[in-house]
């Protein structure tokens, strides 16, 4: 392939483009790597879920896209880009008006990340009096409105409550209508259902599939639960010790899985007509994050694993059907 031809035209070039992204944390040992040389892409409209284990650097990735990442945590390597908006380029007023604008998030804890002390109704109006030439009146019909279309009950009676009167569904719901109030281009949603029962799951689920229907945001949608991932995805990251060792689109990644960590993800998943009085697990545990391995960080863990394996890293190689996998063994 020629230079030009790899590269894609505009209107090709996907929403968001995440290129050898690290993050590190310091440490009495000196700098350690929780997110290592990841990269990945989002089709605008499109949904990327990103799986793995607690701790594998999912979150913090994406805190990233907001360059929200926790002190004294900092990007030391890599560039993303959403739009073609290099985000490290921005001034701290660009910083402000691309939070929210162009990129909203979703907590996997409502109760933390909304204002207790604050309405419902008021924390939604603040983002349109931020980003949108409203009047406080403007912006508190506005906020009903989104409440309204996120399917919130009696809605304007919401607007008035206190994030503590509100159930664990409705708390989520509000969550969203806020990250989505200016009409994000993107949407990360860190675990947003994993609070709630299933039947709640299940509408939290079904609406932001609604919502970007008619938004047409692009969603990154972390969550360890492969099954939610399942409903969701259109494309699927796995990541494992702060690296991503195997992407692949949905269908294909969860009818044949490529690396040994991905199909142990999958085995450990019930299934309906097999009765097992054990589900499978992984044997050992995650290294801790930025902890630095010789090889392959899951060869400890793996099955397959030989002197190869635990003398190199594998690097994330391209296969077929638009498919990559970090392993000798894929």
């Amino acid at each position: 392939m020629t230079a030009s031809a790899a590269i894609a035209s505009p209107a090709d070039a996907p929403l968001l483009a995440v290129t050898e992204l690290s993050i590190a944390f310091p440490s009495p040992l000196g700098p350690r790597r929780v997110v290592d040389r990841l990269s990945y892409a989002i089709g605008k409209g499109r949904t990327l879920g990103v799986v793995g284990e607690s701790g594998c650097g999912k979150t913090v990735a994406a805190l990233a896209l907001l360059r929200l990442v926790p002190p004294p945590g900092r990007v030391v390597q890599g560039s993303v880009r959403l739009g073609g908006t290099d985000l490290a380029t921005l001034t701290p007023g660009q910083l402000q008006a691309h939070r929210g604008q162009r990129v909203a998030m979703v907590f996997q804890d409502p109760s933390a990340a909304l204002n207790p002390v604050q309405t419902i109704g008021q924390q939604i109006a603040e983002v349109f009096l931020l980003h949108r030439a409203m009047t406080a009146a403007e912006a508190r019909d506005a906020a009903v409105e989104m409440l309204q279309q996120v399917g919130m009950p009696d809605p304007k009676r919401r607007a008035d409550a206190y994030p503590h009167q509100l159930s664990g569904g409705m708390r989520q719901r509000a969550m969203i209508a806020m990250a989505l109030a200016c009409r994000p281009d993107l949407l990360i949603a860190d675990e947003p259902t994993t609070a709630l029962d299933a039947t709640v799951q299940a509408q939290i689920l079904d609406l932001m599939q609604e919502l970007q229907d008619r938004f047409g945001a692009a969603i990154q949608f972390i969550s360890h639960n492969l099954g939610v991932v399942a409903s969701i995805a259109e494309d699927v990251m796995v990541m494992y010790a702060g690296r991503a060792v195997e992407r692949a689109p949905a269908d294909a990644l969860f009818r044949d899985p490529l690396h040994p960590y991905t199909r142990a993800l999958l085995a450990t998943l019930p299934r309906l007509g097999s009765r097992r009085d054990v589900l499978p697990s992984i044997q050992g545990s995650v290294p801790p994050a930025g902890f630095a391995l010789q090889g392959c960080r899951f060869a400890p863990r793996c099955p397959l694993a030989d002197q190869d394996c635990r003398a190199a890293e594998p690097e994330l190689t391209p296969r077929s059907g638009g498919r990559a996998a970090a392993c000798f063994k894929a």
